[in-house]
């Protein structure tokens, strides 16, 4: 509900400034998104032949340079920047020094692939573990080096690392990484080297929520529909990086509106394709698209350590059916009904053009 009233409060702000010949509507659409597919066992019970788990192993080379090798794919999502944003706010170090390595199957174990908003939640998740196992054993060599009880160490930040009752003595962790790897130090048991791998398998599904409210024109006489503001308000569990969140609902909100207004796949009465390039399949450009608002509800989830949800695809989801509520509403005295998209004009007109036949007649 928290969702609907913000995007109904917002919207409303932008209502108003009909011109003759056109009618203008508003309708919403709300919606529930199955993101983080897991765990394995429940997938593989239902016969889907995809692992729900994702993998993350990370290394510390001597210079203190950390790399994190992912098995999710970057397309352009940003998902590889904010497992790196993660990865740096569990060592307390700048993201530019956490290197990421992605797409590589020679180097990285099985991925799952990019979608389902799966991304973040798996690969985001096992890399916070893989995070949380290596600053554990920069803890336990810390303990070795500056021979005191792991327990008294004090991880302050990486340039950081002192004894809780005797913070003068310190160390950083390109001290620790270098005297680890060239044997500088008696590990005491610990294996050498620096790197750490995690696998993570969720117990469960994390649910995506939200609403979409969309205020469309419509031209009367000519069928034209002009989507003229979508806001989204999402409920994406915990925002890890707000910047890619709103670049990935903006491009949703696109795409979705695209899907209501413009996308079809036609073909002619001998089965040949007719919309087979981007000169006949028409998608939305930046001159149409819409102006937008985004706005964020946070409930965490407990099905991954992250608390987060999904967000890549719930833009497109409510979208479609927000708009086609959008122009029922603005025909609402013609009593025009959407049951298919894309909305076509010629469609819209059809039915005006009934309803005005009919008024005639009574």
């Amino acid at each position: 509900m928290e969702g609907l009233e913000k995007a109904s409060k917002i919207i409303s702000r932008y209502v108003g400034g009909e011109k003759p010949g056109e009618r203008v509507g508003v309708g919403f659409a709300c919606f529930v998104e199955v993101t983080g597919l897991g765990a394995t066992s429940k997938l593989s019970s239902l016969g889907i032949l995809q692992g729900g788990w994702e993998y993350a192993s990370i290394r510390i080379d001597r210079s203190g340079t950390v790399t994190v090798l992912t098995g999710v794919q970057e397309l352009g999502q940003g998902t590889t920047d904010t497992i790196a944003k993660l990865v740096a706010e569990e060592l307390k170090i700048p993201p530019k020094r956490v290197k990421i390595i992605y797409g590589d199957t020679a180097l990285a174990q099985y991925g799952g692939g990019a979608f389902g908003s799966r991304s973040l939640i798996l690969g985001g998740s096992a890399a916070v573990e893989a995070a949380k196992k290596i600053k554990d054993r920069i803890i336990k060599i810390a303990s070795a080096i500056l021979e005191a009880r792991a327990e008294d160490i004090i991880y302050e930040n990486a340039d950081r690392i002192y004894v809780k009752d005797n913070p003068e003595k310190c160390i950083s962790l390109k001290t620790i990484a270098e005297a680890t790897h060239l044997a500088r130090v008696n590990l005491d048991g610990l294996k050498p080297g620096f790197e750490e791998t995690s696998v993570f398998d969720p117990p469960g599904i994390a649910f995506s929520y939200g609403c979409i409210a969309a205020l469309v024109s419509v031209d009367i006489e000519t069928g034209a529909i002009k989507v003229k503001h979508l806001v989204f308000v999402h409920d994406c569990g915990r925002v890890v990086d707000f910047k890619n969140v709103e670049q990935q609902a903006i491009g949703a909100l696109c795409q979705g509106m695209g899907q209501a207004v413009l996308e079809e796949i036609r073909y002619d009465e001998d089965g040949n394709l007719v919309t087979s390039t981007l000169m006949d399949y028409l998608i939305p450009s930046a001159a149409e698209a819409p102006k937008y608002s985004i706005d964020h509800v946070e409930s965490r989830t407990d099905v991954n350590p992250l608390g987060a949800k999904g967000v890549g695809e719930t833009g497109v989801i409510g979208a479609p059916a927000a708009i086609a509520n959008a122009v029922a509403n603005a025909l609402k005295e013609y009593g025009v009904k959407i049951d298919t998209i894309p909305i076509k004009p010629e469609h819209l007109l059809t039915q005006i053009k009934e309803r005005r036949a009919e008024d005639e007649y009574r």
